[in-house]
Order: C-alpha cells, then structure tokens, then sequence
C-alpha cells in the first residue's frame, strides 16, 4: 500500500532509515506525500513547535494560523505561502501525510492541516489486505479513520450503550483463512465476516477506533479502559517521547520514555506534574495511579509499533 501503489503511479519512492535520520532523509528526498505511523507524525509536530518556541515566534505563528483560517472561510488560501519556512523543513514539497497503524489524535491533524499539509487518517490490518477504510482528500472527518473502501461491508457486533464493539469487515478484501489453521480461521471467521478483534464505531459511514481488544484494561468494577484514549492524551506532555498505559497490581499505570536532555528529576517531576493535570480531566476509573520512567526506547515492530507484549510489569 505504501510503496507498491505508489510505483504502479510511476512516482519515486524513498525509504527512510529510521526515525533519527528521518527529518535530514526528508531534507534529500524532498517527498510530496509521506507515509507513517503516528509516532512520526507526533514527532514531527513536536519539533516544529519546538522549532518555534525557540525562536520565540510562538505568538506570532498563531496569530498567522488564525489569521490564515479565517482568510479560508472566504475561499482565500495562503497557507503554503505563510508556512513556507515550516514546510521547507520537510524539503519543500510536502503536501500529505499518510498514516496509518495507530490512533492519531485531531490535534495534529488540525494542526498540519493549518500549515497547508494534509494528514490521511486511514485503517486497515493484514488479513484485510490491508486496508479497510480511510479518510478521503476531501471527505475528511476528525477522530475518524474515513470510509470503507469500495466493495467493503462493516459491522459493530455486539455495541455497548456508546455504541463501541467489535469491528467486523465483509468483502472481497477479507482472506480466504490462516495457512494450515483451520481452527484460528474458524475463530475469526463467521458467514464471510471478519472479526478484527479491534473496537470502534461505526457511524454516518464512518469508522472510529476506540482501541485493540487485547489491550482492554478490565478493572475490577467492570469498567473498561482503553489504554490508547489515555496514552494520546499523555503524549502531548511536554518531554513525553513515548508512553504506554496498562494495569498493574489492579491500578492504571503510565510508563513514560522521554529523550529530553538536562535534569532528569526535575525532567520527571514535570511530566508527573503534568500527569495529574491529566487526570483531572479523567474519570475517576481512568485516572493513572502510578508513573514508571525508562531509560530506553520501548521495542518496536519494523512499523513502529510499540511491542506492548515486550513491557515487563
């Protein structure tokens, strides 16, 4: 989907390295569209911000945002003129990101987009080859991974009072089973539907993600927690590079990497200040009752997934 589509099209693909050359890989391939997983994404909005602060424009810059939106109202767009610097950071050419592989909160969708670069929310998992649905260029709606593809069904079996339950796909896209697994393909498979064991809504003909069925936290008064709800909130923590939520001796624990140099107990004292701000915005049941730090990165998939499986606790 990333690079065989994209040739097929007769466009160039590069391949990036990792996510520490990734801005100086972009600098040598000047892309028009770039496709990532979110953690790039949050990423990249970080440093520009950072970028910004820096520099001390930062009021200046969101004078410009909101002078540039209400300009848009009235069918006037400059934002590819007033955000030239910005977007000369990511080679000059960038118009699109494409992500895909984890929840992407509205903030850096709106964000981008008040810059003049789009983001393309989509969805998909490997037994749908691979992708079930996504926003269009333009039928874009935030906190939604878009529409399903033509020729593709979607279900919420089971809904709760909110309407969330799992998301199960029809169509010619789903696989016919697992190779010599008769009995996980029974499993997941029922009259042509495909159980992808994640959770959602679906509504107006667009698809949600809530979060992954095997990641639930189930607390011990029944309620449920989706840890992915929680961790999007947290990133947006000042010198938060990374963090996953999960239970541990029956609490909500967050478990934090940040690669932000300088004092780290005053680094940690703020990201735990910031915390509780962050619960105080929770329910009660939500609310993160510890916080671990790590000095590593946590291991990945080659798509930049964190390997929650991998955690110790």
């Amino acid at each position: 989907a990333s690079i065989i589509c994209q040739l097929w099209m007769g466009h160039t693909v590069f391949i990036n390295s990792g996510l520490k050359t990734v801005l100086q890989d972009i600098q040598d391939a000047k892309p028009g569209h770039i496709s990532v997983v979110p953690l790039y994404i949050e990423n990249f909005y970080k440093k520009i911000w950072q970028g910004i602060e820096k520099q001390g424009k930062t009021k200046l810059v969101k004078t410009m945002i909101s002078v540039s939106n209400a300009l848009r109202k009235i069918g006037i767009d400059l934002r590819r003129y007033l955000f030239k610097s910005i977007i000369n950071n990511f080679g000059g050419n960038l118009e699109m990101l494409i992500s895909g592989g984890a929840p992407i909160s509205d903030v850096y969708m709106k964000g981008f987009d008040d810059i003049g670069v789009t983001i393309i929310n989509g969805y998909g998992i490997t037994e749908c080859s691979p992708i079930v649905a996504l926003n269009r260029n333009n039928n874009i709606k935030y906190g939604t991974v878009g529409n399903p593809l033509r020729n593709t069904e979607i279900k919420i079996q089971d809904p709760d009072e909110n309407g969330e339950g799992e998301i199960w796909v029809k169509g010619d896209i789903v696989m016919m089973g697992y190779y010599h697994n008769e009995a996980e393909t029974a499993r997941v498979l029922k009259d042509g539907w495909f159980n992808t064991e994640d959770i959602g809504k679906f509504e107006n003909n667009f698809l949600s993600i809530t979060g992954r069925k095997k990641n639930i936290i189930i607390l011990d008064n029944g309620k449920n927690v989706y840890p992915e709800e929680i961790e999007t909130m947290l990133s947006f923590i000042d010198n938060v590079g990374e963090v996953v939520v999960y239970q541990e001796d029956n609490v909500i624990v967050a478990e934090v990497y940040s690669d932000t140099e300088g004092d780290k107990a005053a680094i940690q004292a703020q990201i735990k200040s910031d915390i509780k701000k962050v619960n105080s915005q929770l329910a009660v049941y939500k609310q993160i009752n510890r916080v671990k730090f790590r000095d590593e990165e946590f291991i990945k998939t080659t798509t930049k997934k964190i390997k929650r499986d991998m955690i110790k606790h």
